[in-house]
């Protein structure tokens, strides 16, 4: 279930974009849960249901997406991730936990870089398959040529891949309209930021490492294969999930919450 979004508060982020966000709870620990590309806040309502008796949980639009304002000349995973500390900032939250789907995984390392010793823990959520892939702007263009060429139909056709082949058609439908939102030039920008800050998040992980913040990983069994080796290299621990794609937080809640739940009583553990 995607959530329709409340009445938001608001945050600035460094370049003045408005960022609109929700809180729910009033735990003594702040579980900040960041969207991926093209997605909103309402992603997460399952996972605000699930959490927000023990803990502070905030949601946000990233700018160009959900409510947030627009205006922004490039949109880089430094800008997002300054998004997610506006937010915590506004806040004055002092114990925080970030957890970043997909995209978010680059954001919420750098918000952590940004918010430096603040983050008790962070979690990835279906990123980070393959932290020891090269990359070059040969295979950059090769992906982003559909989306140069025709931005709509590459994005349709990007988002219903997420799924596995036997994925509710409805669930599928839904996500894709809310994904057909965020502007063209917000969409394609942020694909091109991603495809070049895999050094810059392999950087800033290694200074997480070294900082002492635990990462998590919770990834599908069955969409994307995740390669280990990677993960060993900053200390990152991986639970995976089966029978759903890119979207378990909407594809599966109950099991989903359960592993998000075990993950957070890890990391705040260590």
């Amino acid at each position: 279930m995607i959530g329709a979004p409340g009445p938001p508060r608001w945050a600035r982020s460094a370049d003045g974009v408005r960022i609109a966000y929700e809180i729910a709870g009033n735990g003594p620990i702040v579980v900040i849960l960041v969207h991926g590309w093209c997605c909103h806040r309402g992603f997460w309502a399952r996972q605000v249901e699930s959490l927000h008796d023990r803990f502070t949980v905030v949601t946000l639009d990233l700018g160009g997406h959900g409510q947030s304002g627009l205006g922004r000349a490039r949109w880089s995973m430094p800008a997002f991730g300054g998004d997610v500390a506006a937010v915590a900032e506004a806040l004055e939250a002092r114990r925080v936990v970030l957890v970043g789907h997909s995209m978010a995984g680059s954001v919420v390392a750098e918000a952590a870089r940004l918010l430096r010793a603040r983050p008790l823990a962070m979690v990835g959520v279906e990123t980070y398959w393959d932290l020891l892939a090269e990359s070059s702007p040969e295979m950059s263009r090769v992906v982003l040529e559909p989306f140069l060429d025709d931005p709509e139909s590459a994005r349709s056709n990007h988002i219903r891949s997420m799924f596995l082949p036997d994925a509710d058609p409805q669930l599928v439908a839904r996500v894709r309209a809310a994904m057909a939102k965020p502007p063209a030039g917000v969409a394609v920008g942020a694909l091109e930021e991603i495809l070049a800050s895999r050094e810059a998040l392999r950087q800033s992980l290694a200074t997480i490492c070294k900082s002492g913040i635990p990462v998590a990983l919770i990834n599908s069994a069955d969409w994307r294969p995740t390669r280990v080796a990677g993960l060993e290299t900053y200390g990152i621990t991986l639970r995976t999930l089966s029978g759903t794609g890119h979207f378990p937080m909407l594809e599966d809640p109950p099991a989903f919450n359960r592993l998000l739940e075990e993950t957070l009583g890890s990391v705040l553990a260590d």
